[in-house]
Protein backbone atom coordinates (compact mmCIF):
# COMPACT_ATOMS: atom_id res chain seq x y z
CA UNK A 1 0.00 0.00 0.00
CA UNK A 2 2.80 2.45 0.85
CA UNK A 3 5.81 0.90 -0.84
CA UNK A 4 7.32 0.49 2.63
CA UNK A 5 8.46 -3.13 2.97
CA UNK A 6 10.47 -2.79 6.18
CA UNK A 7 7.73 -0.75 7.82
CA UNK A 8 5.16 -3.35 6.78
CA UNK A 9 7.10 -6.18 8.42
CA UNK A 10 7.58 -4.12 11.58
CA UNK A 11 3.88 -3.24 11.58
CA UNK A 12 2.88 -6.91 11.54
CA UNK A 13 5.30 -7.54 14.39
CA UNK A 14 4.44 -4.52 16.55
CA UNK A 15 0.69 -4.24 16.19
CA UNK A 16 -0.90 -7.25 14.51
CA UNK A 17 0.70 -10.17 16.36
CA UNK A 18 0.99 -11.15 20.00
CA UNK A 19 3.22 -14.09 18.99
CA UNK A 20 5.76 -13.56 16.22
CA UNK A 21 8.35 -16.36 15.88
CA UNK A 22 11.53 -16.00 13.83
CA UNK A 23 10.22 -18.13 10.96
CA UNK A 24 7.21 -15.82 10.60
CA UNK A 25 9.56 -12.82 10.52
CA UNK A 26 11.58 -14.27 7.66
CA UNK A 27 8.47 -15.31 5.75
CA UNK A 28 7.02 -11.82 6.14
CA UNK A 29 10.28 -10.25 5.02
CA UNK A 30 10.42 -12.47 1.92
CA UNK A 31 6.81 -11.64 1.02
CA UNK A 32 7.61 -7.93 1.45
CA UNK A 33 10.56 -8.29 -0.93
CA UNK A 34 8.36 -9.96 -3.56
CA UNK A 35 5.68 -7.29 -3.13
CA UNK A 36 8.20 -4.48 -3.55
CA UNK A 37 9.71 -6.05 -6.65
CA UNK A 38 6.25 -6.46 -8.13
CA UNK A 39 5.32 -2.86 -7.31
CA UNK A 40 8.52 -1.54 -8.82
CA UNK A 41 7.98 -3.61 -11.94
CA UNK A 42 4.44 -2.28 -12.39
CA UNK A 43 5.66 1.31 -11.86
CA UNK A 44 2.33 2.17 -10.27
CA UNK A 45 3.16 5.82 -9.54
CA UNK A 46 4.78 6.48 -12.93
CA UNK A 47 8.00 7.75 -11.32
CA UNK A 48 9.95 4.46 -11.33
CA UNK A 49 10.36 4.95 -7.58
CA UNK A 50 8.82 3.28 -4.55
CA UNK A 51 8.57 6.50 -2.57
CA UNK A 52 4.99 7.78 -2.58
CA UNK A 53 5.62 11.33 -1.35
CA UNK A 54 9.29 12.07 -1.99
CA UNK A 55 10.35 15.27 -0.25
CA UNK A 56 13.45 17.32 -1.02
CA UNK A 57 13.17 20.35 1.19
CA UNK A 58 15.61 23.17 0.66
CA UNK A 59 15.97 23.99 4.36
CA UNK A 60 16.61 21.79 7.36
CA UNK A 61 14.49 22.09 10.47
CA UNK A 62 15.66 24.33 13.32
CA UNK A 63 15.84 23.41 16.99
CA UNK A 64 13.30 26.05 18.02
CA UNK A 65 10.77 24.11 15.95
CA UNK A 66 10.94 21.18 18.36
CA UNK A 67 8.35 22.95 20.53
CA UNK A 68 5.67 23.00 17.78
CA UNK A 69 6.62 19.43 16.85
CA UNK A 70 5.99 18.26 20.41
CA UNK A 71 2.74 20.23 20.44
CA UNK A 72 1.67 18.30 17.34
CA UNK A 73 2.46 15.12 19.26
CA UNK A 74 0.16 16.17 22.09
CA UNK A 75 -2.61 17.12 19.65
CA UNK A 76 -2.13 13.82 17.79
CA UNK A 77 -2.55 11.83 21.00
CA UNK A 78 -5.64 13.84 21.93
CA UNK A 79 -7.20 13.34 18.48
CA UNK A 80 -6.35 9.64 18.63
CA UNK A 81 -8.10 9.28 21.99
CA UNK A 82 -11.18 11.12 20.72
CA UNK A 83 -11.17 8.99 17.58
CA UNK A 84 -10.86 5.67 19.42
CA UNK A 85 -13.45 6.58 22.03
CA UNK A 86 -15.93 7.68 19.36
CA UNK A 87 -15.18 4.58 17.30
CA UNK A 88 -15.91 2.29 20.26
CA UNK A 89 -19.12 4.17 21.12
CA UNK A 90 -20.35 3.94 17.53
CA UNK A 91 -19.60 0.20 17.39
CA UNK A 92 -21.62 -0.29 20.58
CA UNK A 93 -24.44 1.81 19.12
CA UNK A 94 -24.44 -0.26 15.95
CA UNK A 95 -24.62 -3.46 17.98
CA UNK A 96 -27.46 -2.25 20.21
CA UNK A 97 -29.53 -0.56 17.48
CA UNK A 98 -29.03 -3.22 14.82
CA UNK A 99 -27.57 -0.76 12.33
CA UNK A 100 -25.63 -3.58 10.67
CA UNK A 101 -28.92 -4.96 9.36
CA UNK A 102 -29.01 -2.29 6.62
CA UNK A 103 -25.55 -2.46 5.03
CA UNK A 104 -26.48 -1.19 1.54
CA UNK A 105 -28.48 1.79 2.77
CA UNK A 106 -25.81 2.77 5.26
CA UNK A 107 -23.05 2.52 2.68
CA UNK A 108 -24.98 4.72 0.26
CA UNK A 109 -25.66 7.29 2.98
CA UNK A 110 -22.01 7.37 4.08
CA UNK A 111 -20.84 7.79 0.48
CA UNK A 112 -23.39 10.51 -0.27
CA UNK A 113 -22.71 12.55 2.88
CA UNK A 114 -18.93 12.24 2.51
CA UNK A 115 -19.04 13.28 -1.16
CA UNK A 116 -21.29 16.28 -0.52
CA UNK A 117 -19.11 17.55 2.33
CA UNK A 118 -15.77 16.90 0.64
CA UNK A 119 -16.83 18.64 -2.58
CA UNK A 120 -17.17 21.95 -0.73
CA UNK A 121 -13.41 22.16 -0.09
CA UNK A 122 -10.67 22.23 -2.71
CA UNK A 123 -8.43 20.26 -0.34
CA UNK A 124 -10.89 17.45 0.41
CA UNK A 125 -12.24 17.34 -3.13
CA UNK A 126 -9.08 15.79 -4.51
CA UNK A 127 -7.91 12.23 -3.78
CA UNK A 128 -6.26 11.48 -0.46
CA UNK A 129 -2.89 10.66 -2.01
CA UNK A 130 -2.86 13.88 -4.04
CA UNK A 131 -3.80 15.88 -0.96
CA UNK A 132 -1.02 14.25 1.08
CA UNK A 133 1.47 14.96 -1.71
CA UNK A 134 0.48 18.63 -1.73
CA UNK A 135 0.53 18.95 2.05
CA UNK A 136 3.98 17.33 2.31
CA UNK A 137 5.46 19.41 -0.50
CA UNK A 138 7.39 22.65 -0.02
CA UNK A 139 6.54 25.90 -1.74
CA UNK A 140 9.05 25.37 -4.54
CA UNK A 141 7.18 22.29 -5.77
CA UNK A 142 4.80 22.75 -8.65
CA UNK A 143 1.47 21.26 -7.60
CA UNK A 144 -2.03 22.53 -8.25
CA UNK A 145 -2.73 22.84 -4.49
CA UNK A 146 0.71 23.97 -3.35
CA UNK A 147 0.31 27.65 -4.16
CA UNK A 148 -2.71 28.12 -1.91
CA UNK A 149 -1.11 26.02 0.84
CA UNK A 150 1.91 28.33 0.89
CA UNK A 151 -0.19 31.35 1.81
CA UNK A 152 -0.13 31.96 5.56
CA UNK A 153 -3.44 33.82 5.50
CA UNK A 154 -5.99 33.27 8.22
CA UNK A 155 -8.48 31.92 5.66
CA UNK A 156 -6.17 29.11 4.51
CA UNK A 157 -5.24 28.20 8.09
CA UNK A 158 -8.88 28.14 9.15
CA UNK A 159 -9.83 26.00 6.15
CA UNK A 160 -7.07 23.48 6.93
CA UNK A 161 -8.17 23.22 10.56
CA UNK A 162 -11.82 22.93 9.53
CA UNK A 163 -11.03 20.18 7.03
CA UNK A 164 -9.14 18.24 9.71
CA UNK A 165 -12.06 18.66 12.10
CA UNK A 166 -14.56 17.49 9.46
CA UNK A 167 -12.57 14.39 8.54
CA UNK A 168 -12.51 13.04 12.12
CA UNK A 169 -16.25 12.15 12.43
CA UNK A 170 -16.46 11.14 8.77
CA UNK A 171 -13.54 8.74 9.19
CA UNK A 172 -15.01 7.29 12.38
CA UNK A 173 -18.31 6.73 10.61
CA UNK A 174 -16.78 5.19 7.50
CA UNK A 175 -14.54 2.88 9.56
CA UNK A 176 -17.57 1.32 11.25
CA UNK A 177 -19.57 1.00 8.03
CA UNK A 178 -20.04 -2.34 6.20
CA UNK A 179 -17.52 -1.19 3.57
CA UNK A 180 -14.74 0.45 5.61
CA UNK A 181 -12.40 2.77 3.80
CA UNK A 182 -9.39 2.07 5.99
CA UNK A 183 -7.79 3.95 8.84
CA UNK A 184 -4.18 4.65 7.83
CA UNK A 185 -4.57 7.11 4.94
CA UNK A 186 -7.47 9.06 6.57
CA UNK A 187 -5.43 9.42 9.78
CA UNK A 188 -2.45 10.66 7.78
CA UNK A 189 -4.73 13.18 6.04
CA UNK A 190 -6.13 14.50 9.34
CA UNK A 191 -2.65 14.86 10.79
CA UNK A 192 -1.15 16.47 7.70
CA UNK A 193 -3.96 19.05 7.54
CA UNK A 194 -3.40 19.88 11.20
CA UNK A 195 0.37 19.93 10.83
CA UNK A 196 0.33 22.15 7.77
CA UNK A 197 -1.89 24.63 9.60
CA UNK A 198 0.50 24.69 12.58
CA UNK A 199 3.43 25.19 10.23
CA UNK A 200 1.72 28.16 8.60
CA UNK A 201 0.94 29.62 12.04
CA UNK A 202 4.60 29.28 13.11
CA UNK A 203 5.76 30.88 9.84
CA UNK A 204 3.29 33.73 10.24
CA UNK A 205 4.51 34.26 13.81
CA UNK A 206 8.11 34.48 12.59
CA UNK A 207 7.17 37.05 9.96
CA UNK A 208 5.33 39.07 12.59
CA UNK A 209 8.07 38.91 15.26
CA UNK A 210 10.98 39.16 12.86
CA UNK A 211 14.33 37.41 12.92
CA UNK A 212 14.96 38.03 16.59
CA UNK A 213 14.91 35.96 19.74
CA UNK A 214 14.37 32.28 18.99
CA UNK A 215 14.00 33.18 15.32
CA UNK A 216 17.49 34.73 15.08
CA UNK A 217 18.79 31.59 13.33
CA UNK A 218 16.57 32.56 10.37
CA UNK A 219 18.59 35.65 9.50
CA UNK A 220 20.90 33.82 7.12
CA UNK A 221 18.11 32.09 5.21
CA UNK A 222 15.48 33.41 2.85
CA UNK A 223 12.92 30.78 3.85
CA UNK A 224 13.35 29.53 7.39
CA UNK A 225 10.28 27.43 8.11
CA UNK A 226 8.94 24.67 5.87
CA UNK A 227 5.25 23.90 6.56
CA UNK A 228 5.60 20.56 4.77
CA UNK A 229 7.77 19.23 7.61
CA UNK A 230 4.96 20.04 10.04
CA UNK A 231 2.55 18.15 7.80
CA UNK A 232 4.75 15.04 7.98
CA UNK A 233 5.12 15.30 11.75
CA UNK A 234 1.39 15.93 12.19
CA UNK A 235 0.48 12.95 10.01
CA UNK A 236 2.72 10.66 12.05
CA UNK A 237 1.38 12.07 15.33
CA UNK A 238 -2.30 11.48 14.55
CA UNK A 239 -1.66 7.99 13.18
CA UNK A 240 0.35 7.17 16.30
CA UNK A 241 -2.49 8.47 18.48
CA UNK A 242 -5.06 6.32 16.69
CA UNK A 243 -3.06 3.09 16.40
CA UNK A 244 -0.44 3.57 19.18
CA UNK A 245 2.28 2.21 16.93
CA UNK A 246 5.73 3.77 17.23
CA UNK A 247 8.78 2.11 15.70
CA UNK A 248 7.15 0.83 12.51
CA UNK A 249 5.37 4.17 12.02
CA UNK A 250 8.66 6.08 12.05
CA UNK A 251 10.09 3.62 9.52
CA UNK A 252 6.98 3.88 7.32
CA UNK A 253 7.14 7.69 7.31
CA UNK A 254 10.83 7.47 6.43
CA UNK A 255 10.16 5.06 3.56
CA UNK A 256 7.21 6.90 2.03
CA UNK A 257 8.87 10.34 2.16
CA UNK A 258 12.57 9.52 1.86
CA UNK A 259 13.30 12.32 4.36
CA UNK A 260 16.01 10.81 6.58
CA UNK A 261 16.94 14.16 8.11
CA UNK A 262 13.43 14.52 9.57
CA UNK A 263 13.50 11.27 11.56
CA UNK A 264 14.19 12.98 14.89
CA UNK A 265 11.12 15.30 14.82
CA UNK A 266 8.93 12.39 13.73
CA UNK A 267 10.30 10.15 16.50
CA UNK A 268 9.78 12.80 19.17
CA UNK A 269 6.24 13.61 18.04
CA UNK A 270 5.26 9.94 17.75
CA UNK A 271 6.44 9.16 21.28
CA UNK A 272 4.67 12.20 22.75
CA UNK A 273 1.50 11.25 20.86
CA UNK A 274 1.61 7.71 22.25
CA UNK A 275 2.26 8.94 25.81
CA UNK A 276 -0.62 11.41 25.56
CA UNK A 277 -2.99 8.81 24.16
CA UNK A 278 -2.01 6.19 26.74
CA UNK A 279 -2.50 8.70 29.53
CA UNK A 280 -6.07 9.32 28.37
CA UNK A 281 -6.92 5.69 27.52
CA UNK A 282 -5.09 2.65 26.17
CA UNK A 283 -7.87 1.46 23.85
CA UNK A 284 -6.96 1.47 20.15
CA UNK A 285 -9.08 1.21 17.03
CA UNK A 286 -7.83 -2.33 16.42
CA UNK A 287 -8.87 -3.44 19.91
CA UNK A 288 -12.33 -2.00 19.26
CA UNK A 289 -12.79 -4.16 16.16
CA UNK A 290 -11.32 -7.27 17.82
CA UNK A 291 -13.67 -6.89 20.77
CA UNK A 292 -16.68 -6.22 18.55
CA UNK A 293 -15.92 -9.30 16.41
CA UNK A 294 -15.16 -11.50 19.42
CA UNK A 295 -11.75 -12.63 18.15
CA UNK A 296 -9.60 -14.53 20.69
CA UNK A 297 -6.71 -12.09 20.59
CA UNK A 298 -4.52 -12.01 23.68
CA UNK A 299 -3.13 -8.51 23.88
CA UNK A 300 0.36 -8.26 25.31
CA UNK A 301 -0.37 -4.69 26.39
CA UNK A 302 -2.63 -5.80 29.23
CA UNK A 303 -1.17 -5.64 32.71
CA UNK A 304 -0.40 -9.10 34.14
CA UNK A 305 -2.84 -10.49 36.69
CA UNK A 306 -1.34 -10.80 40.15
CA UNK A 307 -1.97 -13.01 43.19
CA UNK A 308 -4.45 -15.46 41.63
CA UNK A 309 -3.77 -19.18 41.35
CA UNK A 310 -4.43 -20.75 37.95
CA UNK A 311 -6.90 -23.32 39.31
CA UNK A 312 -8.67 -20.90 41.64
CA UNK A 313 -10.25 -18.76 38.92
CA UNK A 314 -10.11 -20.44 35.53
CA UNK A 315 -10.37 -24.18 36.10
CA UNK A 316 -13.52 -23.67 38.10
CA UNK A 317 -15.04 -21.78 35.17
CA UNK A 318 -14.81 -24.89 32.96
CA UNK A 319 -17.73 -27.18 32.39
CA UNK A 320 -17.29 -30.84 33.28
CA UNK A 321 -13.76 -31.77 32.30
CA UNK A 322 -13.78 -33.97 29.21
CA UNK A 323 -10.79 -36.22 28.74
CA UNK A 324 -9.86 -39.58 27.20
CA UNK A 325 -8.17 -42.53 28.85
CA UNK A 326 -5.66 -44.84 27.22
CA UNK A 327 -6.97 -47.74 29.29
CA UNK A 328 -10.76 -47.44 29.26
CA UNK A 329 -11.80 -45.24 26.31
CA UNK A 330 -13.90 -47.04 23.71
CA UNK A 331 -15.24 -46.13 20.28
CA UNK A 332 -18.58 -45.37 21.90
CA UNK A 333 -16.91 -42.96 24.33
CA UNK A 334 -15.28 -41.17 21.41
CA UNK A 335 -18.61 -40.87 19.59
CA UNK A 336 -20.35 -39.50 22.71
CA UNK A 337 -17.52 -37.08 23.39
CA UNK A 338 -17.61 -35.67 19.87
CA UNK A 339 -21.40 -35.38 19.93
CA UNK A 340 -21.64 -33.74 23.36
CA UNK A 341 -19.36 -30.75 22.76
CA UNK A 342 -17.62 -28.66 20.11
CA UNK A 343 -14.19 -28.51 21.73
CA UNK A 344 -11.25 -28.57 19.33
CA UNK A 345 -9.17 -30.95 21.45
CA UNK A 346 -9.12 -33.14 24.55
CA UNK A 347 -6.54 -34.15 27.17
CA UNK A 348 -5.51 -37.79 27.26
CA UNK A 349 -4.63 -39.51 30.58
CA UNK A 350 -3.07 -42.91 31.24
CA UNK A 351 -6.01 -44.05 33.36
CA UNK A 352 -8.96 -42.57 35.22
CA UNK A 353 -7.51 -43.75 38.52
CA UNK A 354 -4.08 -42.16 38.10
CA UNK A 355 -5.20 -39.11 36.02
CA UNK A 356 -1.61 -38.51 34.88
CA UNK A 357 -1.30 -36.67 31.60
CA UNK A 358 -0.33 -38.78 28.59
CA UNK A 359 -0.90 -36.16 25.88
CA UNK A 360 -3.44 -34.09 23.97
CA UNK A 361 -5.42 -34.99 20.84
CA UNK A 362 -7.20 -32.67 18.44
CA UNK A 363 -10.80 -33.09 17.40
CA UNK A 364 -9.79 -33.80 13.82
CA UNK A 365 -7.50 -36.64 14.87
CA UNK A 366 -10.21 -38.06 17.10
CA UNK A 367 -12.69 -38.03 14.22
CA UNK A 368 -10.16 -39.88 12.05
CA UNK A 369 -9.80 -42.58 14.73
CA UNK A 370 -13.56 -42.97 14.93
CA UNK A 371 -13.92 -43.18 11.15
CA UNK A 372 -11.12 -45.74 10.84
CA UNK A 373 -12.96 -48.03 13.26
CA UNK A 374 -9.77 -49.48 14.72
CA UNK A 375 -10.43 -51.93 17.56
CA UNK A 376 -7.28 -50.94 19.41
CA UNK A 377 -8.31 -47.44 20.53
CA UNK A 378 -5.35 -47.10 22.86
CA UNK A 379 -2.77 -47.54 20.11
CA UNK A 380 -4.70 -45.17 17.83
CA UNK A 381 -4.70 -42.51 20.54
CA UNK A 382 -0.95 -42.94 21.12
CA UNK A 383 -0.31 -42.67 17.38
CA UNK A 384 -2.42 -39.54 16.86
CA UNK A 385 -1.98 -37.53 20.06
CA UNK A 386 0.69 -34.95 20.91
CA UNK A 387 2.81 -36.11 23.82
CA UNK A 388 4.67 -32.87 24.47
CA UNK A 389 2.00 -30.83 26.23
CA UNK A 390 2.56 -27.70 28.29
CA UNK A 391 1.40 -28.25 31.90
CA UNK A 392 1.20 -25.83 34.81
CA UNK A 393 0.65 -26.47 38.46
CA UNK A 394 -2.71 -25.52 39.94
CA UNK A 395 -0.98 -22.97 42.18
CA UNK A 396 0.84 -21.24 39.30
CA UNK A 397 0.04 -17.49 39.17
CA UNK A 398 -2.00 -16.31 36.23
CA UNK A 399 0.61 -13.77 35.14
CA UNK A 400 2.94 -16.72 34.54
CA UNK A 401 0.20 -18.49 32.56
CA UNK A 402 -0.36 -15.33 30.52
CA UNK A 403 3.36 -15.12 29.71
CA UNK A 404 3.24 -18.72 28.48
CA UNK A 405 0.40 -17.91 26.08
CA UNK A 406 2.12 -14.77 24.81
CA UNK A 407 5.68 -16.00 24.41
CA UNK A 408 4.91 -19.50 23.10
CA UNK A 409 1.75 -18.82 21.08
CA UNK A 410 -0.26 -21.44 22.97
CA UNK A 411 -3.97 -22.16 22.57
CA UNK A 412 -4.29 -24.16 25.79
CA UNK A 413 -2.37 -25.38 28.86
CA UNK A 414 -3.22 -28.33 31.07
CA UNK A 415 -3.53 -27.75 34.81
CA UNK A 416 -2.26 -30.42 37.17
CA UNK A 417 -2.15 -30.85 40.94
CA UNK A 418 0.37 -33.34 42.28
CA UNK A 419 0.87 -34.68 38.72
CA UNK A 420 -2.86 -35.34 38.32
CA UNK A 421 -4.96 -33.59 35.67
CA UNK A 422 -7.50 -31.22 37.22
CA UNK A 423 -8.45 -29.00 34.29
CA UNK A 424 -7.53 -27.14 31.13
CA UNK A 425 -7.11 -23.41 30.50
CA UNK A 426 -7.88 -22.29 26.96
CA UNK A 427 -6.84 -19.01 25.42
CA UNK A 428 -10.44 -17.81 25.37
CA UNK A 429 -10.81 -18.50 29.09
CA UNK A 430 -7.79 -16.35 29.87
CA UNK A 431 -8.96 -13.52 27.61
CA UNK A 432 -12.42 -13.59 29.16
CA UNK A 433 -10.91 -13.45 32.64
CA UNK A 434 -8.61 -10.54 31.70
CA UNK A 435 -11.55 -8.53 30.36
CA UNK A 436 -13.69 -9.29 33.40
CA UNK A 437 -10.88 -8.28 35.77
CA UNK A 438 -10.39 -4.98 33.91
CA UNK A 439 -13.98 -3.83 33.48
CA UNK A 440 -16.38 -6.27 35.05
CA UNK A 441 -18.25 -9.13 33.42
CA UNK A 442 -17.81 -9.08 29.64
CA UNK A 443 -18.58 -12.65 28.78
CA UNK A 444 -19.84 -11.55 25.38
CA UNK A 445 -16.36 -10.52 24.32
CA UNK A 446 -15.17 -13.99 23.30
CA UNK A 447 -17.64 -16.33 21.68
Amino acid sequence: AFGAPIGGVLFSMEEVSSYFPAKTLWRSFWCAIVAVLTLQRLNFYGTEKLVMFEVQYHHNWKWFEMGPFLLLGVLGGLIGWIFNTSHHALLELRRLRGMHNFPIKETLIVSLVTSLIHYQSSFLRTSSTDMLGALFADCNTRFHLTQSLCQDSAVIIAELLLCALIKIPLTVWSCTSPVPGGILIPSLCIGSLLGRAVGLIVDATRRWVGDSGIFSVCRKTTSCITPGVYAIVGAASVLAGVTRITVCLVVIMLEITGGLEYVLPVMAAVMVSKWTGDALGRRTVYENVIEEKGYPFLDNKHDPIKNLGAADKLVGEEDKLRFLSLVSTTARDIRETLASCAYRGFPVVHSEEEMTVAGYITRESLEEIFQEGDDDISQSLVRKMATRVIQVDAAAPLDFVQDLFLTMGLRYVLVVRKSKLVGIIKKKDLIRHIHSSHKGDTSHVVH
